[in-house]
């Protein structure tokens, strides 16, 4: 996938992370990227949010929802900015992921698949990990209050539609 009209800057330390994963990113020019698989297993990762320019407490949760669908090992996410960032957790778990609170930190044991069932949103972000986590589901997901994702991310099921999900 190309991204074009970015500000790297802003992204850097999502970058940074996403590269310690194992995910391939090629820098075209300062405002266009390409984000590829590398065709093997991703890497577990220990995260701390942290205020610009750190990792954003924003992608927090989609993280989250990337490391348990495909880090095979222990993964660490530590909240430092939101303190009710953790929100999905307990939705997310239902759905067969492997997923400790302790405090400010979560502690991400990657499935190799996670299962369907009736979730509710409660957030912006924590409702988009979900939607990640749905669309990678085995069978059908029910998702509830789903005005919460709607209003942050414009045409996101007619978007999502576009590149191959079944959204009713």
């Amino acid at each position: 996938m190309t991204l074009k009209n970015i500000n790297l800057e802003h992204i850097d330390g999502l970058i940074q992370i996403l590269i310690k994963i194992g995910i391939v990113i090629d820098i075209i020019d300062d405002k266009t990227v390409r984000v590829r698989p590398n065709g093997r297993k991703y890497k577990a990762v220990t995260v701390k949010t942290e205020p610009y320019p750190g990792f954003p407490t924003d992608m927090q949760p989609i993280l989250m929802a990337l490391l348990v669908l495909l880090a095979d090992k222990k993964s660490i996410i530590i909240e430092n900015i939101f303190e009710n960032r953790f929100m999905h957790v307990m939705e997310m778990n239902r759905m067969g992921a492997n997923i400790q609170i302790e405090g400010k930190k979560a502690i991400i044991h990657g499935v190799s698949q996670l299962s369907s069932t009736s979730v509710q949103m409660m957030d912006l972000r924590g409702g988009a990990a979900l939607l990640i986590a749905a669309l990678a589901a085995d069978g059908e997901t029910e998702l509830y209050n789903t005005e919460h994702v709607e209003r942050g991310y414009d045409g996101i099921s007619e978007k999502l539609i576009s590149l191959g999900a079944n959204i009713v």
